[in-house]
């Protein structure tokens, strides 16, 4: 399992990265809307980075600090509080299990099983939804932001990866690095 050690000869402030991104994502996600139809979209980029961690991280503080994550993403985004904490943890979860599968995979593996979880964390959300009376959430537009978040993932994990690998040397396609 070297693929997904993060201990590693740099400082270990660079096991924070994923963590400090995703903490931006989420305070991106907090500020006021675009106009238009861009507006109505759920992009979930702060689900990219938690599926990084899900996959590298061997701490066992990582699980909370996923939950408070996602309830400050509660806070900030007006949802009912737990709502995202809920969401936050199934991806934690459905990417840990993702840990074996994807230890010798290629890129495109990667970015497969992300799209599948993504749909699946959405899934979740908008059962979640469909059960409170406080919440209203149009499935189409729904479902268009999750694979939106899934297209976008090669642009943030793989940087993601390439900051984190050990020697630094350079960036790969190959899952792992």
């Amino acid at each position: 399992m070297g693929g997904y050690e993060t201990r590693s000869g740099k400082s270990g402030s660079i096991r924070f990265v994923p963590f400090a991104i995703l903490t931006i994502f989420i305070l991106l996600d907090g500020l006021p809307g675009l106009g238009g139809w861009v507006a109505h979209l759920e992009l979930g980029l702060f689900l990219i980075p938690l599926f990084y961690i899900g996959l590298h991280a061997e701490n066992d503080f990582t699980p909370v600090a996923v939950l408070v994550l996602g309830v400050l993403c509660d806070v900030l985004g007006d949802a009912p509080i737990g709502f995202w904490g809920v969401l936050f943890c199934v991806m934690y979860v459905l990417a840990v299990s993702q840990k074996q599968i994807l230890q010798n995979a290629d890129w495109g593996a990667y970015w497969t099983s992300f799209i599948v979880l993504v749909a699946a964390t959405y899934l979740v959300g908008y059962l979640i939804a469909l059960m409170r009376s406080d919440m209203q959430v149009a499935a189409g537009l729904y479902f268009v932001s999750a694979m939106v978040t899934g297209l976008v993932f090669p642009f943030i994990y793989y940087p993601l990866n390439w900051i984190q690998a050990d020697d630094g040397a350079g960036f790969s396609f190959r899952g792992d690095d």
